[in-house]
């Protein structure tokens, strides 16, 4: 049986520095992808894995998105969330914007949705 490893702060932050955008982005135009999974091992805790490990890029990615979803309060997890859990499944993205860091007036929202079809446009704002 697996025992549920413990987490620190700055390692999880670590891990989720290794799936926002900017990872992604750098990680699609590099040719050496071996430190980028040293580093995603490393904070995903994959010496503590004694079975079931992640045997592809993808694998590992979705096993420390995971993680993250877990045990992680960080608004870029939530956004995501939303975006699969809401957004996604009942929306096609081709009607479906979503605006982050959206200003309104003397505010901002952390997310804004907009849906557009034939007959209407509904707006959705998520402010934490």
């Amino acid at each position: 049986m697996q025992t549920c490893p413990t987490y620190h702060k700055a390692q999880l932050r670590e891990l989720a520095s290794l799936v926002s955008h900017a990872a992604f982005k750098k990680l699609s135009t590099s040719s050496n992808q071996s430190s980028y999974i040293r580093r995603m091992k490393k904070y995903a805790g994959w010496e503590n894995l004694v079975q079931d490990k992640p045997a592809r890029l993808g694998d590992l990615i979705a096993y420390s998105y995971n993680l993250l979803e877990q045990h992680y309060r960080h608004e870029y997890i939530y956004k995501n969330k939303l975006l699969n859990d809401y957004v996604l499944k009942y929306h096609a993205l081709e009607d479906t914007v979503l605006l982050n860091e959206f200003r309104i007036g003397q505010s901002i929202a952390d997310a804004v949705c907009t849906v557009a079809c034939r007959f209407f446009r509904s707006v959705m704002v998520f402010k934490s």
